[in-house]
């Protein structure tokens, strides 16, 4: 029979030290705010010096230390994702390879960081493989511009989650690789969507940001234009992309790429017209497109369309919409840019982590960070080296001074009971210091030989020539930064490629269009129904509350300014204005509110004065009307309570309310 266990005393609920009282609003302030931060600072933003996330950096710092190169072998992702999970990035696996899925995608990013070998999705919007079927290894820009100097101290390194391994907190990339591949993110409260670039382009940014810090901003956008999209498209320049670099947001309009040609719909059959997309917009996922194009087909919202193909191969993208034979070509394609997603907007908030801190930043100062932070990598990359070639050259020195005294060296090794003797006899003897006495007790017999000797000599003489090199960047910084230009401009050679997405005038012009298309505000319908009104007409405020416009002779005929009394004749006028000059008539209703009156409606619906109100005042009786004189400067408006409370405001701010 099994003993009873004792029972554990529950705890006492009045011990005092167990409980602390918290506000329960500033611990959900408190709470949140450390939640918010977390997912700003360490998942959803990039940095701006190497333009990378936490989980990217920490993919590609643990596939340089699994030695995937480019000239090694693929190595599977579940082995990758299986290393950053430990090590790094105590998360989700999915997660991490979703991040490493984009990094492999030529069609999302510019110049991809990782080569991939298997199925990493396409722009159909397929999914991925497994991550135990795909395979992948470092890309060469990667592992040259972005990794190539991590041994060289030129970056911090900081504990991982549990304190087992040490982390790089950035990576020495020696390109804005946040502009060259753009990021996408959503952190909380804010988000960042930066468009990819072209590496030319900006590398030529750069030098002419080195040469001529106070460039101008015009120099600048003619040398970084717009956006180079992976899927090629045309972006259409104007206000929004110019907004988008002197301020860092703005609204960029991009298309793709179509054109109308005559096709062969078979044999025996009369050729068609037909519009062939060979480029989609950046992000656009072409399934998708072709579905929603075939679902307002059916539905009627556009007209002249026979049939959809994708005709796309590995060659290249090639979407056929045939065409009836009665239809134009011409307004099927502006139909298409008009109401699907072949013509769109990219919404850029250029935001990047700045020293710890997110904040929305300029082209100029994109660039600025990433040029400080170079300079400051080079920095360190050369003090390192130096301190290796000093280092170096003292041991080299060390040997060399052996050599030329190497009888009086061997009686003293040989005379030495031990090791540690005879080290302190050559310090002694020959006034070398202990690092120095370690190298010669460690020399092997064939640095004797004369070919060994002459060697090192040319060694010390090698090491002298590059301290004074090393030497002289350091202090002169003008040799740093002709350095910087030179590693910029073999960058540029070694992997720029021509520009993808084509440039068009016209995007102020396409905005402007698109908006009052697709959803025209209160501001341009009263402007169109302002402008079909006939100029000699009359705006008339009857004593009922009724509002019309009326012509001139029908004016006369009525007799509204003379008082009638109740039956079929109308109601007195209360206010009769010309409508040419545009009268600005302000209502005030029993809520104590006040708006402008829509009166430019009543040309084609005329109706009572509340018909004439902006949605929010539905529901309210206009009690008192006044019409506002065309000039307003110096005068003002009384106001009145029912409680007694006056108050004066200035004409100007009437005129600024929204109709």
């Amino acid at each position: 029979m099994a003993k009873a266990r004792p029972e554990k005393p529950l705890p006492d609920p009045s011990d005092e030290r167990r409980i602390q009282p918290i506000e329960l609003h500033q611990e959900m302030q408190r709470s949140y705010l450390e939640y918010a931060m977390s997912v700003i600072v360490g998942r959803a933003l990039p940095d701006a010096r190497d333009g990378l996330k936490p989980v990217q950096r920490r993919i590609l710092f643990a596939m340089h230390e699994l030695g995937l190169t480019p000239d090694r072998p693929y190595r599977k992702c579940a082995r990758v994702v299986g290393d950053v999970l430990g090590k790094y990035h105590p998360h989700g696996d999915q997660a991490v390879y979703d991040a490493l899925v984009r990094l492999v995608q030529t069609f999302a990013s510019r110049n991809p960081l990782l080569d991939g070998h298997g199925n990493f999705g396409s722009v159909d919007d397929d999914p991925p493989a497994a991550m135990r079927y795909t395979e992948t290894r470092l890309a060469p820009i990667a592992n040259e511009a972005m990794l190539d100097e991590i041994g060289s101290d030129t970056v911090d390194f900081a504990n991982n989650f549990d304190g087992s391994q040490q982390e790089p907190t950035v990576l020495p990339a020696q390109l804005p690789f946040l502009l060259l591949n753009g990021c996408t993110g959503i952190a909380v409260g804010m988000a960042t969507n930066i468009p990819p670039h072209n590496l030319g382009e900006v590398v030529d940014a750069l030098i002419a940001l080195l040469r001529k810090p106070e460039l101008s901003d015009e120099k600048l956008l003619e040398l970084v234009p717009g956006p180079d999209f992976p899927t090629g498209g045309e972006v259409l320049t104007g206000s929004g992309l110019r907004d988008t670099y002197l301020y860092g947001r703005g609204s960029i309009p991009m298309r793709g790429v179509a054109h109308i040609e005559e096709i062969q719909p078979g044999k025996g059959r009369h050729k068609r017209g037909a519009v062939v997309i060979t480029e989609l917009p950046y992000q656009l996922s072409k399934a998708g497109w072709i579905e929603k194009l075939a679902e307002q087909v059916n539905d009627g919202k556009i007209n002249g369309i026979a049939d959809i193909r994708d005709e796309s191969d590995r060659d290249g993208m090639r979407v056929v919409v045939e065409l009836r034979r009665d239809a134009n070509p011409e307004k099927v394609l502006a139909d298409l840019q008009r109401r699907t997603a072949l013509q769109s907007n990219y919404g850029a908030i250029l935001l990047a982590l700045v020293h710890g801190k997110p904040i929305q930043l300029s082209l100029r100062q994109l660039l600025q960070e990433f040029l400080d932070y170079r300079e400051l990598t080079i920095i360190r990359r050369t003090k390192h080296a130096l301190k290796r070639a000093e280092d170096r050259l003292e041991v080299v020195e060390g040997l060399i001074t052996a050599l030329n005294a190497l009888q009086r060296v061997i009686e003293m090794i040989t005379a030495a009971p031990d090791a540690s003797s005879a080290k302190a006899s050559l310090q002694v003897h020959l006034d070398i210091n202990e690092r120095q006495a370690d190298a010669v007790l460690a020399m092997p017999l064939r640095r004797l030989t004369g070919l060994e000797q002459e060697s090192l000599r040319k060694e010390a003489d090698d090491l002298r020539q590059e301290r004074a090199r090393l030497r002289h960047l350091l202090d002169e910084r003008p040799a740093l930064l002709d350095t910087m230009v030179a590693e910029f401009k073999a960058l540029k050679k070694r992997f720029a490629t021509p520009r993808r997405t084509r440039l068009v005038e016209g995007g102020d012009e396409l905005v402007a269009q698109r908006t009052a298309a697709q959803r025209p505000n209160t501001e341009l319908l009263r402007q169109r129904a302002f402008e079909g009104l006939p100029s000699d007409g009359r705006l008339v405020i009857q004593a009922d509350g009724q509002v019309k416009v009326i012509g001139p002779q029908l004016l006369g005929r009525l007799h509204l300014d003379e008082p009638a009394p109740l039956g079929d004749n109308p109601s007195p006028a209360r206010l009769i204005l010309p409508i040419s000059s545009r009268p600005a008539l302000l209502a005030f209703t029993d809520a104590g509110r006040v708006a402008l009156l829509r009166w430019e409606f009543a040309g084609q619906n005329p109706g009572t004065l509340e018909k004439f109100l902006p949605e929010g005042m539905s529901g309210e009786r206009v009690v008192q009307l006044l019409p506002l004189p065309q000039e307003a400067e110096g005068k003002s408006v009384g106001l009145l309570s029912s409680d007694g409370r006056f108050k004066r405001l200035p004409l100007a701010e009437f005129q600024d309310l929204s109709g």
